[in-house]
């Protein structure tokens, strides 16, 4: 099967200090380039120093508040030619509006409700809980991992919830280019293929 690669030449690091100085170096360590942001009052932080570049986000927001804007976020993303936003741990990386945002929660949940009947008036479910409120499974219930378009990996499945960490590792690798034999059978293209209920031989409990 034909698998489009996604391709990330520099990315942008949503936090600050030793956080944001661990993923610059591994992203070095991978060849990737580097964006630092910065709130007014961090301008002499070490983490600004150790980006390729680094841009100040909003400016009399103060120390926290200013790392909370994604308005911000997306514009030095788009300034800096930055091909992915690394969010850290914590600030923005807590963020629902980050992880999803008000359109993309309205198209998700229309889109469930166009598919299945019994998503409609669901809505108000995925506003109002922090999970989402929304069950939904693959037409096989196992997981999907594929590349979608570039710059867009899917990982589609809630029916096995924290047994799908383990592939962590195998995920990021195929967002750099790479390929995992493990993750094959569970591509988009085998329901076209009628290949449903994959076997992986895989270490991971989901197959």
């Amino acid at each position: 099967m034909d698998t489009l690669k996604m391709t990330i030449k520099k990315i942008l690091v949503a936090n600050r200090s030793e956080i944001a100085i661990r993923v610059f170096r591994a992203a070095n360590e991978l060849g990737l380039g580097t964006v630092a942001v910065f709130a007014a009052e961090d301008k002499l932080a070490l983490h600004r120093f150790k980006a390729d570049e680094a841009y100040m986000i909003g400016k009399g927001l103060g120390p926290v508040e200013a790392y909370l804007q994604i308005d911000e976020y997306i514009r030095i993303a788009r300034k800096s030619g930055a091909d992915a936003i690394h969010p850290g741990y914590g600030l923005l990386s807590e963020s629902p509006e980050f992880v999803a945002s008000v359109e993309f929660a309205d198209m998700w949940t229309s889109a469930l409700a166009f598919c299945h009947k019994r998503f409609e008036g669901k809505q108000v479910n995925y506003r109002n809980e922090k999970s989402g409120g929304l069950g939904c499974f693959t037409p096989d219930s196992f997981p999907v991992f594929d590349v979608f378009r570039q710059n867009c990996y899917i990982i589609a499945d809630s029916n096995h919830g924290y047994k799908m960490l383990g592939v962590g590792e195998l995920v990021a690798r195929e967002v750099l280019g790479e390929s995992a034999r493990l993750l094959e059978p569970f591509r988009i293209s085998r329901y076209a293929l009628g290949q449903l209920h994959p076997v992986s031989r895989s270490p991971f409990p989901w197959s």
